[in-house]
């Protein structure tokens, strides 16, 4: 199988020598990588062609992953193998005034583990000359050149380092790029570096020990701080949660008693209302004694009683005040009497009252 893919990309390499997409030129060609802690490079290329093509190809020698290729120009129709290596066949429209393509793509195949860091190596070549090329390859945060490497830490020489304060960036520029291998190497390591020789130091070791002793103890002292301060603010919570249940039995209570007075308020009317109501039975059920009755009225109660009874009809009070020689105020209160006694009834007719004997078969 890898002897086929060997000889797929030699006669695909060939071929895109012979093309006529590499009788163009580029004006600019800029090339980014961003390495990451995990070892994925992404890579960014911009391609200004000089004059618009219609067809692009390419091999990238590495496997890559999540490939992207786009046009200032438009849609870009592609037909790409992606394998062991990375066969790019691309229709692209552009024109006079667009003429950039765009290709991104990532890939575990640029950096690689040293005994003492990492080696990362890039071969960005597509084998199209380039008035000038930009290349800027920027290592994972933490990360510095390892400075031990004989020859140098960067191949070919670096132009120029710039920083954001967190990753370091190596940028190449090149002018009339022809034929030129367009291959960047860079050796780094972590920014963090132990001396050996200072682990096996008593004094290196013993101030490590304090250390973690005073951290230790400055763990067990907060973890103890925030546990007091947590009861204390537990004990508030009690004490608050105590005296709101205090206040509510207390209310509670004060509600019982209440409801206790209005339902002993309520037996007491209900027993006096019972008390009437069998006084009144009683004296419904008590039979008159017209002669005792008789008996106990006055000589004005006795005359108008008569006037009253002699008339079987009725009689207005005016009328008994006339036969009896009796004022209106004396009749009225004497036939209020009488009525209440049993003796006579009081009918309202108008403006005046109708009084009649009551017949008590007595």
């Amino acid at each position: 199988m890898q002897k086929y893919l060997l000889i797929s990309f030699f006669i695909f390499s060939f071929l895109i020598l012979i093309l006529p997409v590499n009788a163009q030129n580029l004006n600019n060609y800029a090339i980014e990588a961003d390495i990451q802690k995990s070892g994925i490079t992404n890579v960014k290329l911009v391609l200004i062609f000089s004059e618009p093509i219609k067809y692009f190809e390419s091999v990238l020698p590495i496997k890559v992953s999540d490939l992207n290729i786009t046009s200032n120009a438009g849609q870009v129709l592609c037909n790409n193998k992606l394998s062991e290596i990375t066969l790019i066949s691309c229709e692209i429209p552009l024109n006079e005034n667009k003429k950039t393509l765009t290709i991104k793509y990532n890939s575990l195949e640029y950096v690689k583990n040293t005994h003492n860091g990492f080696a990362f190596s890039g071969d960005f070549n597509i084998k199209i000359p380039s008035e000038n090329v930009l290349v800027a390859i920027r290592l994972p945060e933490g990360m510095v050149l390892n400075n031990d490497i004989p020859g140098g830490s960067t191949i070919p020489f670096t132009n120029s380092t710039s920083t954001d304060g967190r990753k370091i960036t190596f940028i190449w520029r090149i002018q009339n790029f022809d034929d030129n291998l367009l291959n960047f190497q860079i050796f780094y390591e972590s920014g963090i570096k132990i001396d050996s020789g200072i682990l096996t130091n008593p004094i290196y070791v013993t101030s490590i020990f304090v250390l973690i002793v005073l951290t230790g103890l400055g763990a067990i002292i907060l973890i103890k701080t925030l546990n007091q301060k947590r009861t204390v603010r537990l004990e508030k919570e009690n004490e608050k949660l105590k005296i709101l249940e205090k206040k509510a039995v207390e209310e509670k209570k004060e509600a019982e008693e209440e409801n206790k007075k209005k339902e002993q308020e309520l037996e007491k009317k209900y027993y006096y209302i019972n008390k009437l109501k069998e006084k009144v039975k009683k004296i419904k059920k008590t039979k008159i004694n017209y002669k005792e009755s008789l008996s106990i009225l006055d000589d004005y109660e006795r005359n108008i009683l008569s006037t009253i009874q002699e008339s079987n009809e009725g009689i207005n009070q005016q009328e008994i005040a006339k036969k009896t020689n009796i004022s209106k105020a004396k009749v009225s209160k004497v036939v209020k009497k009488l009525q209440e006694m049993k003796f006579i009834s009081v009918e309202r007719h108008g403006r005046t009252n109708i009084v009649k004997f009551l017949d008590k078969n007595m």
